[in-house]
């Protein structure tokens, strides 16, 4: 997959092709910032950390191509969810709310059985500070969720953005910014 100018290698899992690394090129709608406002965290496998605005490319419908490459969409919870039956998580966990599933972080963090690679990159909240660099990951969806608390929103966790070709688990507000595999 080539988004931003940039080559983005791409894993299968089950019946879907995922990008297998963390985004790391420039918006040009919302916004996109580097961990510690250190640009070599963009290029040692980290990526950028997106608003929902910039990885969206401003749009607020499911499945909208954001800045994926053309072809591909920013996933849905039901991607997600599709993903995460791959890994073995039940139907009743894919439905929860909150934390959820077993060893399916694992499996898709870098090193783990499923390829995909995700590294741990983060996130950074409105005042410019950053958190939880190589202990967390969290990842912007297309699907749209009613926010009731801080802790909900629209994100898979683990931390980068994952793009899925066209054919996660507590919830942050849309005001972090986030990464994308």
């Amino acid at each position: 997959m080539v988004a931003g100018g940039i080559t983005y290698s791409t894993v299968t899992i089950g019946s879907q092709t995922w990008t297998a690394e963390n985004m790391k090129h420039a918006v040009t709608t919302g916004n996109a910032w580097s961990y510690d406002n250190d640009v070599n965290n963009d290029t040692n496998g980290y990526g950028k950390l997106y608003d929902w605005a910039g990885a969206m490319n401003g749009s607020t419908n499911e499945g909208a191509q954001g800045i994926c490459a053309m072809g591909w969409h920013i996933p849905s919870d039901g991607d997600w969810k599709t993903l995460e039956g791959e890994l073995g998580m039940s139907t009743v966990n894919q439905n929860g709310t909150g934390s959820r599933g077993t060893d399916q972080g694992t499996q898709l963090k870098a090193g783990g059985s499923s390829e995909f690679e995700a590294r741990l990159a983060g996130f950074r909240v409105t005042d410019n500070s950053y958190f939880n660099r190589d202990s967390i990951a969290y990842w912007w969806l297309s699907t749209e969720f009613e926010v009731q608390s801080p802790s909900d929103g629209m994100c898979q966790p683990m931390a980068q953005m994952p793009c899925a070709p066209s054919l996660v688990e507590p919830f942050m507000a849309p005001a972090q910014s986030y990464s994308l595999p």
